[in-house]
């Protein structure tokens, strides 16, 4: 799911529908895949809104060290705070569908529009 999560940072269609499809052949649920890719979002978004705060303030927060706190600010440095809330936001929705059994199939349309 973190290799998902990078891809639709990415913006790669491609290679986060193939990764989805790995995921749902190994049987992975649904729900922990958005629960991951959740809480990778919300990191970097934190991240991204966050930035001015002195790196040890932030990594403590966040719980993580500040070697990851860098690779994290790596992987969203070309990344928009907007872009990333849009994609919590659908992450999110995907979420609400799922424990509302509205629609089991909506994980891979939403993947489709966040990479977008």
């Amino acid at each position: 799911s973190i290799n998902l999560a990078k891809a639709i940072l990415a913006k790669n269609r491609t290679i986060a529908l193939e990764l989805l499809r790995e995921l749902r052949q190994l049987n992975e649920p649904s729900l922990k895949i958005v629960a991951t890719l959740a809480t990778l979002f919300r990191q970097w978004l934190w991240v991204k809104s966050e930035s001015q705060k002195p790196n040890y303030i932030l990594a403590k927060e966040l719980g993580i060290s500040k070697g990851r706190l860098y690779y994290l600010k790596q992987e969203i440095k070309f990344t928009s705070p907007s872009r990333l809330e849009r994609i919590l936001g659908l992450i999110l929705e995907v979420e609400i569908a799922l424990k509302s059994q509205i629609n089991s199939n909506i994980l891979y349309t939403k993947i489709i529009e966040m990479v977008n």
